[in-house]
This record gives C-alpha cells, structure tokens and sequence, in this order.
C-alpha cells in the first residue's frame, strides 16, 4: 500500500467518529441545510432587501447582504429544528442504532466525494506543474478507486445540477470514458 493510500484512509477516520456520533439524519440535514439556506439567500435575499429598506434606512447593497445572511441563518435554523425532531423520533422508535450506521455510511461517502473532487483537481494541476510522478499514482489503490468513482460521479452531478442532459446519458458517458 503507497503512503499516499495511507494518507487518504486517515481522512475517513474523522467521517467515521462523527458519522457515528451525529447519525444519519443530523449529518443528511446539515449537508442539506447549507445547500437549501445558500439556494433561498440567492433566491429570496433581492426581494427582502428592498422589502426591509422600507423599514431600515440603509444602502441597497448593504441590505441585500443583510437579506442573505438573515434568509440563510432562518433556513439553517429551520432546518436543524426539523432534524432534531427527527433524530428524536428515531430514537423514541429504538431506531437510533441504524441512524448511527446509516451516518457512518454517509459520512464514509460524503469524504469519498470530496477526496475523489480534490484527486480530480490535483490531476489537473499536476498534468501540468508536474508536482508528482506519475508513478507515484499508478500504484496508490485508493487513490485510484477514489479517482475513478470521482471520474464516474461528477459528470452525473453536473448534468442533474445544470439541467443539461439526461443523467443516465451521463452515466453512460461517464462509463464509456472511464472505459477508455
């Protein structure tokens, strides 16, 4: 096993502590609460913004920040009050065993996912810069899992977030090119 195998397991030691400590549906409702506080603060911030001018006299641009903050504090807020609900009725129905193994899950994949983003920006970098031998890849065998899952995955997720295509075409492209 390459150092730079080692290295990669390591960061999945703290997904693991905290995907047991926080479980599932706390960890599913973070990640989804940052992304739903970010879309409405994007989407709703312009409207409130003027809406609030009319009571606090300040520059446009200063409350159209202030709207973003506030929208994205009340969906995160919102959101965690839904989750902690429902990490408690997990454990009143004795499930909370499975919420901690569903988070471990989760957390294993979510490092997954961001590790295979930052190996798919390194290869960028370093096809250029030439910062490591090729060699020193070649062999790593959870670089290269995680690389090629990364490989795999991010065309999928670029297509359902732009719209663009259909995802399973993405899929299949994505499949084809790992193929090659």
């Amino acid at each position: 096993m390459a150092i730079l195998d080692i290295i990669l397991l390591l960061c999945f030691i703290p997904a693991i502590v905290t995907g047991i400590s926080k479980g599932f549906i706390k960890q599913v409702v973070d990640f989804v609460a940052i992304l739903a506080a970010a879309w409405a603060a994007f989407r709703f911030s312009k409207i409130l913004g003027p809406w609030l001018g009319q009571y606090i006299t300040l520059d446009l641009s200063i409350l159209n920040v202030v709207s973003f903050v506030l929208v994205a504090v009340v969906v995160a807020i919102l959101l965690h009050l839904v989750g902690a609900l429902l990490t408690s009725a997990m454990k009143a129905l004795s499930l909370g065993f499975m919420n901690r193994l569903l988070g471990l899950i989760f957390g294993v994949l979510k490092v997954a996912l961001i590790l295979g983003l930052l190996i798919l920006l390194f290869e960028t970098l370093n096809s250029s810069l030439h910062i490591v031998k090729p060699e020193a890849t070649a062999n790593a065998v959870v670089y290269n899992a995680l690389k090629n899952a990364a490989d795999t995955i991010f065309p999928i997720l670029k297509s359902f977030v732009t719209g663009g295509s259909d995802p399973a075409a993405a899929a299949a492209a994505a499949d084809a090119a790992a193929h090659v």
